[in-house]
């Protein structure tokens, strides 16, 4: 999300509290679609004749969607503005999410995640984007932060509030509510959403300049090194949140409630072991924390 030098000199309109909200719900789609229908995992392989593999696919699509979605949208965004793979993205995740809802096997839920994801990546990048062009300093930085919380308490409120759901009208209302929220998002954005990078400021590199500083980036070995760290660090968590709900329901005979209790345990967990980690930055060495974690 390049900006020209003008960029200084450009009178800066912060976001109205109406956008903000937006923007917060924007960064929740991800975390709501993601650890919401955990609990149901045993019951969705039940009622679509499938396997564990099957519905861990079902995730798996949503990710790769989502990381996708952010390789493109970030640079779009930067060559045609902000609103349009907003008011796009959303309306492409409400319609996946309303596909997850009447999914009648297991391929078309997993075809209708990938959509999700590749449309809620729009939200996660543009959100921050947005913020970058209507916020400077410690506005900039109250709004990335309140975003930020957002991403941490979604995880653990999202199993849950999917665990309650899924206990009163089954695994399919997870996702209509994920489609109500979306779709009041989308309209929400339609009537507030303004454009916040303006013409002069937008940049015509598009992806191939993108892929061309990843391809700097990833040259540096240092950084190479924990970027697989990160990811490794991220395989193992999503091979747990993937494999738990049937190990814990299935195996350990817990129910759905209890699962998505245990799960919230180790949300919390995460969250407070990052709130440390930010209160040692500066004081510990990065890779002493690193190794250590």
């Amino acid at each position: 999300m390049t900006s020209s030098p003008d960029t200084a000199d450009r009178v800066i309109v912060p976001p109205g509290r109406l956008f903000v909200a937006v923007l917060v719900l924007l960064t929740a789609v991800a975390p709501l679609s993601i650890d919401m229908y955990l609990p149901a995992f045993p019951t969705i392989a039940e009622e679509l004749g499938t396997t564990a593999t099957g519905v861990q696919l079902s995730m798996t699509a949503f990710l790769i969607g989502m990381a996708l979605g952010q390789l493109f949208v970030g640079p779009l965004s930067d060559g045609i503005g902000r609103r349009t793979p907003l008011l796009v993205g959303t309306f492409v995740c409400f319609v996946a999410s309303v596909l997850c809802a009447v999914a009648p096997s297991i391929e078309v839920l997993i075809g209708a995640r990938f959509l999700q994801g590749l449309g809620g990546a729009a939200g996660v990048v543009l959100a921050r984007a947005i913020v970058s062009d209507t916020a400077r300093g410690a506005l900039a930085a109250k709004l990335l932060g309140a975003l930020m919380i957002v991403s941490v308490i979604a995880p653990v409120a999202a199993p849950l509030g999917g665990g309650a759901i899924i206990a009163g009208i089954g695994w399919r209302g997870v996702f209509w509510i994920v489609a109500g929220l979306v779709l009041l998002m989308l309209l929400a954005a339609v009537v507030v959403a303004q454009e916040s990078l303006p013409t002069e400021e937008r940049t015509s590199g598009g992806i191939p300049a993108t892929l061309r500083s990843a391809r700097e980036v990833l040259a540096n070995r240092t950084y190479t090194g924990y970027l697989l760290t990160f990811c490794l660090s991220f395989a193992a968590l999503f091979a747990y949140i993937a494999a738990s709900p049937f190990v814990i329901q299935n195996m350990l005979g817990f129910s759905a409630t209890t699962f998505s209790l245990l799960f919230a345990v180790n949300a919390v967990a995460i969250t407070v072991t990052s709130a440390i980690t930010a209160a040692l930055a500066g004081k510990v060495a990065y890779r002493r924390m690193t190794v250590g974690g």
